[in-house]
């Protein structure tokens, strides 16, 4: 739907129906906008680590329109979003009974039933009720049903004389697919490696419901959950108009979502000799042999025989990821004549829990891969060098909850200055308090023998880091309307808006000097147009003009001495985008239409973040040199390689994965610079 909107410049699914990338006039992403229901944000906050707000609504039936604002005055609209607003209005019901129901069906054994029905409960009472099942292995089969669930709405109104009182629920429990990178060769001309095909998918039921030993037990992987939304919504609304032109409505909602992510994620495709040898194992020989496949006996794997040579060193990550919100939005508008004045006023209070399990794994490259595991032998000896086809029992674990408080107050006005001229005016103040708890991590070897890596975890050692942060900032906006005809007008409009840190960016700080580097990211936006609406033509272009500065975020690298995951706050340049927006329509007879919209664009994105970024320690047998984590221009004391995920990532938070593999200029067979990869 949002693809029809001017100004969405990336509005794509290829990870997945959730979890979705979205990019607003170039360079705001999904985390600067914001989704609603009737009104009131599907959750107080966008962007989370492992989920963005559209794991938490699905379009169905049940809908009966979608409104959007965007560019800058969406920032009065809703707390903590300038980029845009897309608000979902519900049905209610209407004085006839009405219904549908649909049935869909395709290829991948989709199945799914849709349902709809609302109309009167006597003279004064309304209802609507609806929701869907589907079921679907997916667009990429992963070896299992990857996609299954639905959604449940309801709601009921009663009216009164001046006014209303609607109560309504909704359920989701619905489980997606999460897609991620895939193993292409030539980036010039971009083609899958051998064996792996265009339905292909790096997804494999050889990693589902997997158990693995961690210090406190047994950890089953329910790779099948997928993207896991079990999550309701509890909501009162009322509204009241009392004369003389003022009107006062109050939206108050509670939440509850157990959120999971469970992904199996490669990180590189390399050749099985390149892997090997890049272990340094003091081995006379090695072997791999796949994990689940047997001879025709079931008694004897079955060495790796692969065509295509390939190895995907990869992960597979279960996240568990309760959330809970309050909010309430109040709101009161009055009229005086052509002019009228609004306030509102916004409160929420949500939780965060984040317990993360990292696996590392193995696999040969094909559609459904098979794990492998390989054997070193040092004369009579036989080492395991993966167990299972599990290189790291535990690589990364991480255990915090935390609280976000926040307290927003909206004014605005808009004053018919003239026959033709308007002017809209707003105001936004915001203050966030954000409280987190993480739990500390230390090694743990399962078995005490060092030779057996495999089992070397990390894992919670029963002491926490506890950290807080308050901070606030405002939008404001203000628009100009002039009516050449009762047809065609002119506008311009100049807007400043906010966003806040994501309540997970203090989950991995290890200071409270890191905290305080976060600060709200500013955005400036200016645009200019005409619109004009006949009978049966419509024509509206506009150019913009954005800035976003104060870009403050977290990145996960490899540490080069340890080659642990570790844990970075960079900031990053100012990043500005300037366009032309065209939306146009016409009816050439009635009951046929057509639309067409269309976006020019240029954005601008520094590569490489200012000298204040956090720097990586040098290499083990380096002393000197700069060993920047983010920038791509290293010096040659920075041979070893590092893996170095800038942002954020589609699978990970929801917006794009930029991953560059950072390598000396003067090592062997290398590029100079970066490697930059973008899925």
């Amino acid at each position: 739907m949002l693809r029809y909107v001017p100004g969405f410049t990336r509005v794509e699914s290829s990870g997945g129906e959730v979890n979705e990338n979205i990019t607003m006039r170039g360079i705001l992403g999904v985390e600067y906008v914001m989704f609603m229901e009737d009104g009131l944000p599907v959750f107080p906050t966008m962007h989370t680590f492992f989920m963005n707000a559209d794991n938490l609504f699905r379009p169905d039936e049940n809908l009966q329109r979608m409104e959007v604002v965007r560019g800058g005055s969406s920032a009065l609209f809703g707390s903590n979003t300038p980029g845009a607003i897309i608000n979902y209005i519900n049905k209610t019901g209407g004085d006839e009974l009405q219904g549908t129901l649909k049935m869909s069906a395709a290829t991948q054994e989709l199945l799914r039933y849709d349902f709809n029905l609302n109309g009167p409960l006597g003279e004064n009472w309304r209802f609507n009720v609806g929701g869907f099942y589907r079921y679907d292995h997916g667009v990429r089969d992963p070896g299992f049903p990857g996609i299954r669930g639905g959604q449940l709405k309801a709601n009921v109104t009663r009216l009164l004389d001046n006014g209303y009182v609607r109560a309504s629920v909704k359920y989701i429990g619905d489980r997606n697919q999460c897609i991620l990178p895939l193993p292409f060769r030539n980036p010039d001309d971009p083609g899958y490696v051998p064996g792996f095909t265009n339905y292909g998918s790096m997804s494999t039921a050889e990693g589902n419901h997997v158990v693995v030993p961690i210090p406190t037990g047994q950890l089953e992987l329910p790779l099948d959950n997928g993207l896991r939304t079990q999550a309701y919504w509890l909501t009162a609304d009322a509204g009241f108009d009392f004369g003389t032109g003022w009107h006062i409505q109050n939206t108050a909602q509670v939440m509850q979502n157990n959120q999971e992510w469970n992904a199996i994620v490669p990180s590189d495709v390399m050749r099985d000799s390149v892997w090997i040898a890049g272990l340094g194992l003091a081995a006379d020989s090695t072997k791999l042999i796949y994990t689940n496949v047997f001879d025709a006996t079931g008694t004897t794997r079955l060495a790796f025989d692969n065509p295509n040579h390939l190895v995907a060193p990869s992960g597979e990550w279960h996240v568990e990821k309760p959330i809970s919100a309050f909010q309430n939005q109040l709101q009161l508008r009055k009229q005086f004549g052509q002019h009228s004045v609004s306030l509102g006023m916004y409160f929420a209070n949500y939780t965060q829990t984040n317990r993360w399990y990292f696996t590392d794994i193995l696999m040969d490259v094909r559609d459904q891969p098979h794990f492998l595991d390989l054997l070193a032998f040092q004369g009579n000896d036989t080492i395991f060098v993966t167990k299972n086809g599990f290189r790291n029992f535990l690589s990364l674990y991480t255990n915090g909850e935390g609280q976000t408080t926040v307290f927003s107050p909206v004014l605005g006005t808009s004053l018919q200055l003239t026959d033709r001229l308007r002017a809209d005016v707003g105001f936004r103040y915001e203050w966030d308090s954000f409280v987190q708890t993480a739990e500390n991590t230390s090694p743990v070897d399962l078995d005490g023998n060092p030779a057996t890596t495999y089992d070397n975890e990390t894992f919670g050692n029963g002491s926490f880091r506890h950290f807080n942060r308050s901070m606030h900032d405002w939008a404001g906006s203000i628009g100009m309307n002039y009516a050449l005809t009762n047809r065609t007008a002119l506008y311009a409009q100049g807007s400043r808006g906010y966003k806040m840190p994501a309540l997970d960016e203090l989950l991995n700080a290890t200071s409270q000097a890191q905290v305080a580097q976060f600060k709200p990211r500013r955005n400036w936006s200016v645009e200019a147009g005409v619109k004009h609406a006949a009978a049966d033509f419509s024509l509206a272009v506009n150019g913009f003009f954005t800035v976003l500065k104060d870009i403050t975020s977290q990145g996960l690298v490899t540490d080069p001495q340890t080659g642990n995951p570790i844990w970075i706050i960079q900031t990053n340049p100012e990043n500005r985008s300037y366009g032309v927006e065209v939306e146009a329509s016409v009816e050439p007879i009635r009951g046929l239409s057509f639309l067409a919209t269309g976006t020019l664009l240029k954005a601008d994105y520094p590569d490489c973040p200012d000298s204040s970024a956090t720097q990586l320690p040098c290499p083990k047998g380096r002393t000197s040199g700069r060993c920047c984590s983010a920038c791509p221009r290293l010096s040659a004391t920075c041979r070893p390689a590092m893996r170095h995920r800038t942002g954020s990532t589609s699978s990970l938070t929801g917006t794009s994965w930029i991953a560059a593999t950072h390598r000396s200029p003067t090592a062997p067979g290398t590029a100079t610079g970066c490697r930059r990869t973008a899925t």
